[in-house]
């Protein structure tokens, strides 16, 4: 393996355990002084609540209350990875009260505006460990949230996206045999199987070590 010299502050430091709440502080500090960081994060971005108030699923109130109840399925009470789509509720009040000037006002309560990237150059692909992140990138920043290979890493792709408006496959990424299955099982649709990650009966065996 090849390692990367990294000039940015590195956190947790060598011997310390992850503390988010010290690790989140600190940077936050960053950010509130101009500065960049990179911090591990899901494959997905948004919040259900997001999801939920902001997203129409279905022209028919009962098909799109079905669909939402399996939104809530897949990622909330089966803790899926997924990225969902849905028509706009352009007439909800946050998205009312929004224009470019507003825009450029929205903060968080600490009147810190945080904008994010994936820590990769274009079309390189995702990272799933600071030793993989290209120099240039590291070199651009000041704080580096250093938890060690993330989850997902196996797939080397970004998450899967779906469609629920129009019950469309958007993107084949991690974690996707799960949510193809479950689709099938909850849904009764029948999505393409991903030919990197099949589940055609084989089972595999984990490996014992002797000690």
């Amino acid at each position: 393996m090849e390692f990367v010299r990294i000039k940015a502050h590195i956190i947790p430091a060598a011997g310390q355990l992850p503390n988010f709440k010290r690790d989140a502080l600190e940077a936050r500090n960053v950010l509130r002084s101009d500065g960049v960081i990179i911090d591990p994060t899901d494959v997905d971005h948004g919040t259900y609540l997001q999801h939920n108030q902001l997203h129409i699923l279905s022209d028919d109130p009962e098909e799109h209350q079905r669909r939402l109840d399996l939104t809530h399925a897949l990622t909330k009470d089966m803790g899926a990875t997924l990225g969902i789509m849905g028509k706009l509720r352009a007439d909800h009040p946050r998205l009312q009260q929004l224009s470019t000037a507003t825009l450029a006002r929205l903060s968080d309560e600490g009147g810190l505006l945080m904008v994010g990237s994936s820590a990769n150059l274009t079309g390189q692909g995702q990272k799933y460990r600071v030793e993989d992140i290209e120099p240039e990138v590291l070199e651009a920043v000041d704080l580096v949230v250093d938890y060690g290979l993330q989850k997902w890493q196996l797939y080397r792709k970004p998450g899967s996206s779906f469609d629920f408006y129009n019950m469309k496959l958007l993107r084949v990424g991690a974690n996707y045999e799960v949510f193809r299955e479950r689709m099938q099982k909850w849904a009764g649709m029948v999505l393409p199987e991903d030919p990197e990650h099949k589940t055609n009966g084989v089972k595999p065996v984990g490996i014992s070590i002797n000690a």
